[in-house]
């Protein structure tokens, strides 16, 4: 008569607990990777909309200025240091747009000179916010007209990682009818 090992058994309960170990941890890694990228991916998305938002108050200035240059006062927040014969140059401002970017049919420029508050937001957004710093250049390279240099900054609460981030880009805008 023949003896069987029962030994076998147990090598083999050993082994599969070490490949669900191996593969537990396996899967671990994967999921830390992908919740990672996903948050990287979702960061950039708002770093995105946020410079695209910024790049939208850049085109409203723009169609801002080139109405205001009709206007027999320049407006002070848009164009800071024009008032008087003698151009303020380094005059700076400090504002915000607080209507719908894209509505250029009001004649003056809406500004908020408390930035950064709920009014410096696009209606229905509740995310980003803007400021816009104004900043008399005074006449560049030999120009005849003044130039300002605009820099906007749009800040948010980052959703993914919960801080505060911000996107600037900036503008130069040269006068072409300057009023003294």
């Amino acid at each position: 008569m023949q003896l069987k090992k029962l030994n076998n058994a147990g090598e083999t309960i050993i082994e599969v607990l070490l490949c669900l170990s191996i593969l537990g941890l396996i899967l671990g890694v994967a999921y830390a990777t992908t919740s990672r990228n996903l948050q990287a991916t979702r960061d950039s998305q708002e770093r995105l909309q946020a410079l695209q938002y910024a790049e939208s108050i850049t085109e409203s200035i723009r169609a801002y200025a080139i109405k205001d240059q009709s206007s027999a006062i320049p407006n002070q927040s848009l164009f800071p240091g024009t008032t008087g014969a003698t151009p303020l140059i380094g005059a700076t401002r400090t504002f915000c747009i607080s209507v719908n970017p894209t509505d250029y049919s009001s004649a003056a420029l809406p500004i908020s000179n408390g930035a950064g508050s709920a009014r410096c937001q696009r209606p229905g957004d509740t995310i980003y916010r803007h400021t816009i710093v104004a900043h008399n250049l005074g006449r560049l390279g030999g120009s005849q007209n003044a130039s300002f240099r605009y820099a906007i900054t749009v800040n948010w609460q980052g959703l993914s990682s919960g801080t505060l981030q911000n996107a600037s880009t900036t503008y130069v805008w040269t006068r072409a009818n300057e009023r003294r």
